[in-house]
């Protein structure tokens, strides 16, 4: 449900941005963030927020069940789990970076064949094939190499969780055979503990999985935040065209003139009362009264079948 409302919702966005966003943005990379990015939120939300779910159960059951049988084993048994924070932290930083490095180039090998599916005739007359197999290649590897480098971040975390959990069950042997010698523990009671770290595995080490997803999500919800962008198309415009009369208008490319001959004939929707047709505003015309008084001529062609 939250993968169809997001495609929808930029979607929607999309079709109302101006030209000069289309200018920045190529066909495939438009189509990496709708697919790729979208998939990453979805995937967090699904899995990665069930995951977090039974974490934050299965470790608030566990801690309070260790605290009930004794304290200062139960912050021993942690404190080489919680050791995890400090490292985790620049490991997330630097799996960030790498997961928004591999979804450029991932939008960059899109925007690369969807050219080349769009344009094959034109590749296919200039026999320019081997050259776009070569580009199509090198970005390849650009997308592995990104990915690998997150890959990479990922493999040396699980062990190193599993060689701190490790590290907890030595600790509770060595402090708890201690209290057990000094009658303060039961021999059942390390038994239980060891129990316990068993039940902390799962979720801590789904904690890797969740954080790269979360990662991955947080990368994807930037980029396609720069779809939401707020700019202004055009701002303190002001002209009055008269019967009869010719005006011409120029700018670089981006610069509105697009945007402004879509706003008078309502493809884009003005403000209310900024533009003016014989007097009425055109917000308050049928809209097809409106462009059947308008003759526009395209800048680009379009041939549609038959």
């Amino acid at each position: 449900k939250i993968e169809a409302h997001v495609k929808s919702y930029y979607f929607k966005k999309l079709m109302h941005l101006p030209s000069r966003f289309y200018y920045r943005h190529s066909m495939g990379d438009i189509i990496s963030r709708l697919a790729n990015d979208v998939g990453q939120l979805r995937a967090f939300f699904a899995f990665g927020a069930l995951q977090f779910l039974n974490m934050l159960f299965l470790i608030a059951f566990t801690v309070s069940m260790m605290l009930s049988i004794h304290q200062v084993l139960t912050l021993v048994c942690l404190a080489p789990i919680l050791m995890m924070v400090f490292i985790m932290r620049p490991l997330m930083k630097a799996l960030h970076h790498n997961s928004m490095e591999n979804q450029k180039a991932t939008g960059e090998l899109t925007k690369r064949v969807t050219e080349c599916f769009v344009n094959v005739h034109a590749i296919q007359e200039n026999e320019a094939e081997d050259t776009f197999v070569e580009r199509l290649e090198k970005e390849n590897q650009d997308v592995y190499a990104t990915n690998m480098k997150a890959v990479f971040i990922r493999t040396v975390f699980f062990p190193l969780m599993g060689a701190l959990m490790n590290v907890s069950q030595v600790a509770v042997i060595f402090y708890g055979g201690y209290e057990v010698m000094n009658n303060r523990l039961s021999v059942g009671d390390i038994l239980a503990f060891n129990v316990y770290i068993a039940y902390l595995g799962f979720p801590l080490s789904a904690v890797g999985i969740v954080l790269a997803l979360y990662n991955r999500s947080k990368t994807a919800l930037s980029r396609l935040g720069e779809i939401d962008e707020s700019e202004w198309a055009l701002n303190n415009i002001s002209l009055n065209v008269l019967p009869g009369e010719h005006v011409g208008i120029y700018g670089r490319i981006g610069s509105g003139k697009t945007t402004l001959f879509q706003l008078i004939t309502r493809i884009y929707e003005p403000p209310p009362r900024s533009i003016f047709w014989l007097g009425r505003d055109v917000l308050t015309m049928d809209v097809n009264i409106l462009r059947r008084n308008i003759g526009y001529g395209q800048q680009n062609v379009h041939l549609f079948s038959d």
